[in-house]
């Protein structure tokens, strides 16, 4: 409670002081200064700019209200601004308007009500205000206003938590779609491991059957060439009675009819391998029944076309699980969020202050 004024250099007051008790009323005519006493505790309390209302007389004017056996001073010179005191020590504005209790409320949109003064011309208090200044001013009174301000900031979470819901659906009936695209991938990874064993055996065919091809040219010229020595075996080949009575007759055609023994025997070897020559001709005359090379290399790069499709196809699939088992948390998370939010909505249902049914807060 306030206990006593002193005010010097205000308008017309040069030198004023006052003991107020609980109740004090000031009466007088018109003109003696009564309203400047309310105008300068009305100054102290906001730090009033400008020098208009320092006496001419004065170099400054000064504000001293006494609380609680503490006195709280406002100075203010004409050419700076003014200054607090606690007695004589200086303060700061908030700390000496937080002693007296008489700081203004702050509405919104920068509307400031001063409960605590009340000009003679001014209308009722909160009467002839409209149904929203009173809604303010009452809010900013019982705090009510937090709680309208929580529920604004509630009901802006929920909805952006539905919005993130919405979207995570979304998400999940896409990624669920593109599972669907790859329902027979289980299948697909038991073909690669038939294609890899496939792979490994074609290899394997085109180089034997390289060597084969390979093989296959080199016997067709040397049977080529054996058939052409097979007919002068013949011609050459003399029967041994021949070559017998040819000794009988002729002592001297000795030497002649042991270097054709000899030629007759390395006739009938060459003989032998004409014969295993043709036998091996027969078996690679059905390599040209066999696919050419460049076929079978053709089915191989399809083949290795195919494995990594699948592969691709695996990847896919392992980035859509990982993807669909983040969804399912973030709908956990949310479903926890919003068990929390109606808890919330529970609590708020009734006023925290006046433990009253609160109507359209949620």
């Amino acid at each position: 409670m306030i206990e006593e004024i002193d005010v010097r250099g205000f308008q017309s007051l040069s030198k004023a002081k006052l003991q107020l008790g609980k109740l004090t009323v000031l009466m007088g005519s018109t003109n003696v200064g009564k309203s400047a006493i309310l105008r300068s505790i009305k100054a102290l309390v906001e730090n009033r700019r400008g020098d208009s209302f320092i006496n001419n007389e004065a170099e400054q004017a000064q504000v001293s209200i006494k609380v609680d056996n503490k006195w709280i001073i406002w100075v203010k010179p004409k050419k700076s601004s003014g200054s607090y005191f606690i007695g004589e020590q200086a303060s700061s504005p908030e700390e000496a308007l937080r002693i007296l209790r008489l700081h203004s409320i702050e509405l919104s949109r920068g509307v400031k009500l001063a409960p605590n003064f009340q000009n003679q011309l001014d209308a009722p208090f909160l009467i002839s205000g409209t149904n929203s200044y009173k809604a303010k001013v009452l809010g900013e009174i019982t705090n009510a206003s937090l709680i309208l301000l929580a529920n604004n900031k509630i009901k802006n979470y929920v909805t952006n938590c539905k919005n993130r819901i919405q979207i995570k659906k979304e998400d999940e009936e896409r990624y669920t779609n593109e599972i669907k695209r790859y329902a027979g991938l289980d299948s697909l990874q038991a073909d690669v491991t038939v294609l890899d064993a496939m792979l490994t055996g074609c290899v394997t065919a085109i180089h034997d059957l390289t060597l084969l091809h390979s093989v296959h040219d080199r016997l067709k010229k040397a049977v080529e060439v054996l058939n052409k020595y097979n007919e002068r075996v013949n011609y050459l080949i003399i029967p041994m009675r021949n070559l017998k009575s040819c000794y009988l007759y002729d002592p001297n055609a000795k030497k002649d009819i042991d270097t054709l023994v000899y030629l007759r025997l390395r006739l009938n070897g060459i003989r032998e391998k004409v014969r295993q020559a043709k036998i091996w001709k027969k078996k690679a005359d059905l390599l040209g029944k066999l696919p050419s090379i460049g076929i079978v290399e053709n089915r191989i790069t399809d083949l290795h076309l195919m494995k990594s499709y699948v592969e691709k196809i695996n990847s896919a699939a392992l980035r859509i699980n990982t993807t669909v088992s983040g969804l399912d948390n973030k709908k956990e998370e949310l479903k926890i969020a919003e068990q929390e939010l109606q808890i919330i909505k529970e609590k708020l249902k009734v006023c925290p202050l006046c433990e009253t049914p609160i109507a359209g807060i949620i």
